[in-house]
């Protein structure tokens, strides 16, 4: 069903990674524009210096969590992404050679030059706790060192806990945020639980075609949360929640597509 340009609205955390290869091997690493929300440039996913799904990255990346090394791997971090900058456009020039963009971008960022009637708006959403507390693994891994549109400090004097992090105002209602127009004119929301089908229904995979799925959390997700932070939380996070089982509700009907 999807038209180009293709508008993946990728919310940290939520399946994006495996998206985005989806999009690499559909369209073409020539054809695919990386949005950068660190410095509202686009690029060209064939000249990006920092590729997650490069094996080698990953490593070096997993190497952030070694407090001896990660002075160096900042560093380099910082100047790679300097450079990735240099070689980029801002959206208000991006032209139309390409067929998707994808990237920590919202929709209000795009949607007067890219209108989403005229396109393929398409985002993933996740339950709201468990999307929470993958971003503060994340967080804490990588010491703080991420490319997502809310970057909390870290502190290793003073490390948040994540009922903590999780109710910084920053981050309440991400995914709504994310989205940041109607989800109405989005032409289709998928799920991270249905991400199959997802893609087959977005026309980006057929039934019963294997699908990648990267960076899939290893840690083991803490449930013996307070009531008190539950409650908070889903009262802090009520626009997440109404979408997400609104969302939810519909791939376990008969509309996937209209929100």
């Amino acid at each position: 069903m999807f038209r180009t340009p293709l508008i993946d609205i990728h919310i940290e955390k939520t399946a994006g990674r495996s998206k985005r290869q989806v999009l690499l091997n559909t369209f073409g690493a020539e054809n695919v524009l990386h949005y950068d929300c660190t410095t509202d440039k686009l690029i060209r996913a064939s000249g990006r210096l920092i590729v997650t799904e490069n094996p080698l990255q990953e490593r070096v990346q997993r190497l952030a969590e070694k407090r001896a090394l990660f002075p160096f791997i900042k560093a380099g971090y910082l100047i790679a992404r300097a450079m990735e900058a240099k070689m980029g456009t801002t959206p208000e020039t991006v032209g139309n050679e390409y067929s998707a963009i994808t990237g920590h971008l919202t929709g209000s960022r795009l949607e007067k030059i890219i209108s989403p009637e005229d396109s393929c708006y398409t985002t993933v959403l996740r339950e709201p706790l468990a999307r929470m507390r993958s971003q503060y693994e994340h967080w804490l891994r990588t010491r703080g060192l991420t490319r997502f549109r809310v970057r909390p400090v870290f502190d290793p004097r003073n490390i948040l806990t994540f009922e903590e992090f999780a109710l910084l105002p920053g981050l309440q209602n991400y995914q709504t945020t994310a989205i940041d127009i109607d989800p109405a004119r989005l032409s289709l929301i998928g799920l991270d639980t249905m991400f199959p089908e997802y893609l087959e229904e977005l026309g980006l995979s057929t039934a019963g075609q294997e699908v990648p799925r990267l960076n899939q959390t290893t840690y083991t997700s803490r449930t013996e949360y307070s009531n008190k932070f539950i409650a908070d939380f889903q009262n802090a996070n009520s626009k997440d929640y109404l979408l997400y089982h609104t969302v939810h509700q519909q791939w376990n009907g008969v509309d996937k597509v209209a929100v």
